[in-house]
C-alpha cells in the first residue's frame, strides 16, 4: 500500500482534475458493491463517458467542442460528430493502452436496460471485462506499470493454492499479455 501511495501519487495529482479521478474511482467501488449486473454495467458505462468526455475536454488540438457533449475534429477531416469510440480509441493510443470496444455493451444497457450476453454467465462475463477495463484506464492514469506495481484482476477466477488463500496477483501491463486489472479488488 505505502509502494502503491508513494508510486503513483504525483500522477493521481496531475489527473485528479483532467479525467475527474475520485468520479471514475468512485463509479469503480459502487459498481463491486451493487448486487445488481445492470446497475454494475450502467455504473462502469458512465466511467467511459466521464472518461470520453474528458479525454476530448483535454485535447484542444484534436477535438473541438461545439454543442453539449458533442465534439469533432480540430483538423476539420471530417464534418460529422466524433464518435464515443473514436475518442475512447484516442484515449488509449494516447497513453498506450491497449484498446477493447464496448459500444455494444454501452448501447445496449442504456438504451434498453440490459446487460449484453445470452445467459447470465454471459452477462457476468461482459460485465467484468468492461470493469476491468476501466480498471486498467486507472493503473494507467497512475503510471502503475511504471513501477513494476502489481494488482489482482477482476475478471479473472482466482485460485486456491495449498494454504486455501485465493491469489490472483499478477503485474500490470498496458497491453493485454495476460488479463489484468482492480486496484479496489487490492485495497478494498
Amino acid at each position: 500500500m505505502i509502494q502503491f501511495i508513494e508510486s503513483t501519487y504525483t500522477d493521481y495529482i496531475s489527473n485528479v482534475n483532467i479525467y475527474k479521478l475520485k468520479k471514475l474511482i468512485t463509479l469503480g467501488i459502487l459498481a463491486k458493491n451493487t448486487p445488481y449486473l445492470e446497475n454494475k454495467t450502467i455504473l462502469m458505462c458512465n466511467f467511459l463517458e466521464i472518461l470520453r468526455y474528458n479525454h476530448a475536454i483535454s485535447c484542444p488540438n484534436k477535438f473541438i467542442k461545439k454543442q453539449e457533449d458533442c465534439f469533432y475534429w480540430a483538423d476539420g477531416r471530417n464534418p460529422n460528430e466524433v464518435s464515443f469510440n473514436k475518442i475512447l480509441k484516442d484515449f488509449c493510443k494516447t497513453n498506450n493502452l491497449q484498446f477493447e470496444y464496448f459500444i455494444d455493451i454501452r448501447n445496449t444497457i442504456v438504451h434498453q436496460g440490459e446487460v449484453i450476453g445470452n445467459n447470465l454467465d454471459k452477462k457476468r462475463e461482459n460485465y467484468l471485462r468492461l470493469h476491468h477495463f476501466c480498471d486498467r484506464v486507472i493503473l494507467t492514469l497512475l503510471k502503475w506499470d511504471e513501477v513494476s506495481g502489481y494488482y489482482i484482476p477482476i475478471n479473472k477466477q482466482q485460485y486456491k493454492p495449498m494454504n486455501g488463500i485465493a491469489v490472483n496477483r499478477i503485474k500490470f501491463n498496458r497491453k493485454l499479455v495476460g488479463q489484468n486489472s482492480t486496484i479496489f479488488n487490492i485495497f478494498l
